[in-house]
């Protein structure tokens, strides 16, 4: 198969370049991917994955040779990751063994399913770049005059650029050779100049003006709360959920964006700062901006040097959506200037690089080149996994139907379910369509919820309605103690009471009370310190019959005695500790030093002589508008 092309006359032939063995070190990003997957090697959601739809017949044959002429020219595609004594480095060698499987599904009655699953499942595998080749690809006929060609890439080699870069190659190359046409030599740059770049750039001034810039833009950051559940320590792949924006929304959406003289991406950006500030409350919100990172040199050559760009906004549920996107097209343009600076050293400075996800949720535009042409026939991209995602990513993509656009929401299967991603795409596509229609309503006042979702929380949530027992809280408390009189009811420092001690003993202080004319609507002080003895002595009193009156030892002795004499109280149940804080008058009882004489009382209830109507306890307001007034609060009204 390995043939060549002469100068001066077109053949079906192909020109491979010359192969070496030059080792080189990792790039800031490829360094951020590998020590992601030493931290969890079996996490295949460093795969990148697409699938071109190829609208025409293919040549098996041609293809596989043009896509080992692209293999031959593009270095990224023949690195190999190697481990040594100063860390990890690449070796760029000759190609892999590989081969170019062709699956003919034209006989399957849903081939185009069939296809989608393999690649599913092949996407779900992890690959390890010191030993597996970086890239797979594979040919499916769907039908005669409709193929798919499937590629996945590990995503330490190419980023998205990259791939963009190695596909439009491709289609170049097919046509040349279905055309009988001379091939064009490839102009890939090296990956040495990538990565040559890149240490120049860190040994500038930009660089240490770039660090600076988000030192800045990051000082005070809001620490990232994310909407999915609690963080679990490896993700184990991507869950992804997509629709359509009907053209009439990408219409607005794109008018929206001329009138404010934003892009498209800013109003994307400002859209999910509002939906992120709707479900969050926050003001201060931080989201991510993938960029390409690229010179005019570096966008020749595949590789992965993109970036992830934190984007800050200020919302406020008064603002305007005009003045979201305004804000977001202004701060997107300040982050692009210092677009180099690699993530992973913002981490570094602001937080920690082993962080779960400090920015918050992705939000991409795909703006590459997918208009491609094989020997005339078009091929249309179909994205399928963007590589590694912390929390959760919004892709926006051209559906080229003239039906509008493909919105993927992307997750985290760590921290999302298929079902609660549904939730939220269908909760922000509902507000970014009312935003869309009238962009000058505050955004506190944008559609969120679905019918189902507003009468959950309007009809549903408020049902509270339910019948009301007669009955008092000695009796609620009884029934309790007879069906758990084992189970601890109060514990304090160093003390517990179960159930039945504590209804023992709350019986044994009723009798006293009794005994001292207690019965209902008699109004019993109790001031006593935070303690098991407060619990038995709020339960007793309202045994006996009487209500309470809550007296905090903290208070005043004029407010205690104020309070004891407005709500005519008879007896007060107290400790010994604060005898001297009490006012005179009323007949003490101190359930520390009596206790002996209460003890000798039954342990059992008392004759109950309460209606749900009696008195339970009164409670006194705080007197700000001027004397305190005591508001009575029955048995009837605790347990409704």
């Amino acid at each position: 198969m390995v043939q060549e092309v002469f100068a001066g006359y077109a053949t079906n032939r192909i020109l491979y370049t010359e192969t070496r063995n030059d080792s080189y070190p990792l790039s800031a990003a490829q360094r951020r991917i590998w020590l992601a997957q030493q931290r969890d090697p079996a996490n295949p959601t460093h795969n990148i994955g697409a699938y071109i739809e190829i609208c025409g017949s293919v040549d098996p044959t041609l293809f596989e040779q043009a896509l080992r002429q692209i293999v031959a020219e593009t270095d990224a595609l023949r690195i190999q990751i190697i481990e040594g004594a100063d860390g990890p480095g690449q070796v760029v060698g000759a190609a892999p063994e590989w081969s170019l499987p062709v699956i003919d599904l034209s006989s399957e009655n849903d081939a185009q399913t069939v296809a989608q699953t393999w690649m599913k499942r092949d996407l779900a595998r992890p690959a390890n770049p010191t030993r597996d080749a970086v890239f797979a690809y594979t040919l499916f006929k769907i039908s005669v005059d409709r193929f798919f060609w499937y590629a996945r890439y590990h995503q330490i080699a190419l980023d998205r650029f990259g791939v963009s870069l190695v596909a439009q190659r491709v289609a170049e190359v097919y046509t040349a050779l279905a055309n009988g046409q001379m091939i064009r030599r490839g102009d890939f740059g090296a990956l040495n100049v990538l990565l040559d770049e890149e240490a120049a750039y860190r040994a500038s001034e930009r660089f240490n003006s770039d660090r600076d810039f988000w030192l800045r833009y990051l000082a005070d950051c809001p620490e990232f709360s994310s909407l999915g559940r609690q963080r679990s320590v490896t993700s184990g792949g991507i869950v992804r959920t997509s629709a359509r924006l009907p053209s009439r929304d990408f219409k607005r959406l794109q008018a929206l964006a001329s009138q404010t003289k934003a892009s498209a991406e800013s109003v994307m950006i400002a859209a999910m700062g509002i939906y992120m500030h709707r479900m969050t409350g926050a003001e201060d919100l931080v989201l991510s901006l993938p960029v390409a990172a690229r010179t005019s040199i570096s966008r020749k050559i595949p590789g992965m040097v993109a970036n992830l760009l934190p984007l800050r906004l200020t919302v406020r549920s008064s603002m305007s959506v005009r003045e979201l996107v305004s804000q977001a097209s202004g701060r997107m343009s300040d982050a692009l200037v210092h677009e180099h600076f690699p993530t992973a050293e913002m981490r570094t400075h602001v937080g920690s690089p082993d962080s779960p996800a400090m920015f918050g949720p992705i939000v991409d535009i795909n703006r590459f080149k997918d208009d491609l042409s094989f020997a005339g026939i078009q091929g249309i991209v179909h994205n399928l996994a963007c590589g590694s995602i912390e929390d959760f990513s919004v892709t926006v993509h051209d559906c080229f139907d003239g039906a509008g656009i493909q919105i993927d929401f992307d997750a985290n299967v760590g921290l999302y379910d298929a079902g609660v991603l549904i939730d939220h795409q269908q909760r922000f596509l509902r507000l970014l369509e009312a935003a869309l229609a009238v962009p000058g309503l505050p955004i506190g006042s944008l559609d969120i919820l679905s019918a189902a979702e507003r009468h959950t929380i309007l009809r549903d949530w408020n049902a509270t309605a339910q019948p009301i027992p007669s009955a008092t809280l000695p009796e609620l408390f009884g029934a309790q103690a007879a069906r758990t009189p084992d189970t601890i009811a109060v514990v304090f420092e160093g003390e517990s009471l179960t159930y039945r001690e504590l209804d023992a003993r709350s019986n044994q202080l009723a009798h006293h009370l009794r005994t001292l004319g207690v019965g209902p609507e008699s109004i019993v002080g109790l001031c006593v310190e935070r303690s098991a003895e407060m619990i038995v002595g709020l339960l007793g009193i309202l045994k006996a019959g009487g209500a309470y009156l809550p007296l905090d030892p903290a208070y005043p002795p004029e407010r205690l005695a104020f309070m004891l004499e407005d709500a005519g109280a008879a007896v007060l149940l107290t400790q010994s500790a604060l005898r001297d804080r009490l006012p005179k008058g009323a007949r003490i009882v101190r359930v520390d030093d009596h206790w002996p004489a209460i003890a000798r009382h039954p342990r059992t209830a008392p004759a109950s002589v309460l209606h749900p109507h009696n008195t339970a306890y009164i409670i006194y307001t705080s007197g700000s508008t001027g004397t305190p007034k005591g508001v009575v609060v029955s048995h009837r009204n605790i347990v409704r």
